[in-house]
């Protein structure tokens, strides 16, 4: 039996602070990814005022490429989320989130890079795939600025495939720190996720909206209850899909969907809480507190 490793105070700290670095992301005075459509440098208010530390996008270069669609914000969520605050190149894996007190401590470093060139003009560019597919999960990584200067500079270097190894390796070497991994049986991998559930069943029910201080406009519960959802349920989330989706082996059709039901829920949790999203998404599916019950 594989047991999942116990880093409860390192992990949740780590993934803590990369929650709340994420929510600056996406409302602070600083975005540096060459990546970040104009909607978001917008709604930051992002007056320039960082002088010639700041990033600036590029202008577009055609109609086009004005056309281009933009990386969708669910699917930076998933990229930022798995790469756990590190450039996923292995022979680099620098800090995407410098801690306080070091240079460049109040921004952030990360670049969403294209795999497959963003355009037909692009490095490592693919003629035959749609402009969605080129802004997929699948056609993107998260790299420090240098590395991803480096990557677009010398594409007959960095394939590819090469690119799609970094990513791949990148996000087995994250569940192989928290000891996520395939398990012998369906009771094994429900032991692995059943204190992240119950943790997070705790919370809402003792700080989740649902209780009374939904009333009390003054109540100091609603940013309590913030507070817990970045810093415990949303990396709890992650921990339960990155347990789920290598055991999907062991999950009957039912469960795969309801699977699929509770990864809408956590997207839609994260752009809520994270992101700019205001609107209340779907609720927690009751059945996942039985999944992989039962059986072998």
């Amino acid at each position: 039996m594989i047991k999942l490793v116990a880093l409860p105070l390192i992990a949740l700290v780590r993934l803590s602070a990369v929650a709340s670095r994420i929510l600056r992301w996406y409302g602070g005075p600083r975005l540096m990814g060459r990546t970040v459509p104009p909607l978001l440098t917008e709604a930051a208010g992002h007056s320039g005022k960082h002088g010639a530390r700041q990033r600036s996008q590029r202008p577009a270069t055609s109609t086009r490429e004005a056309r281009r669609p933009s990386v969708p914000r669910r699917v930076k969520l998933r990229l930022v989320a798995e790469a756990a605050g590190f450039c996923q190149n292995p022979s680099c894996l620098r800090s995407l989130f410098p801690d306080e007190g070091e240079p460049d401590s109040s921004g952030y470093i990360f670049e969403i890079a294209h795999i497959e060139a963003a355009s037909d003009r692009g490095p490592r560019a693919n003629k035959g795939v749609t402009s969605e597919r080129r802004q997929s999960y699948s056609n993107l990584l998260v790299l420090c600025p240098t590395c991803h200067t480096v990557i677009d500079k010398a594409p007959e270097t960095y394939t590819t495939h090469q690119l799609m190894e970094w990513k791949r390796n990148h996000v087995a070497a994250i569940r192989k720190t928290f000891g996520i991994d395939c398990y012998e049986s369906r009771s094994d991998a429900r032991k692995a996720i059943l204190p992240l559930m119950e943790q997070n069943q705790f919370i809402s029910s003792q700080y989740g909206p649902d209780n009374e201080y939904r009333l009390d406009p003054e109540s100091e519960q609603a940013p309590l209850w913030k507070r817990k959802v970045r810093s415990a349920i949303l990396p709890n989330n992650r921990k339960i899909l990155l347990i789920l989706d290598a055991n999907t082996d062991k999950l009957s059709a039912d469960e795969r969907h309801m699977l699929e039901d509770f990864r809408q829920h956590v997207e839609e949790m994260e752009e809520r809480h994270l992101g700019e999203r205001s609107t209340v998404g779907r609720r927690f599916p009751i059945g996942m507190r039985d999944i992989l019950s039962g059986g072998k």
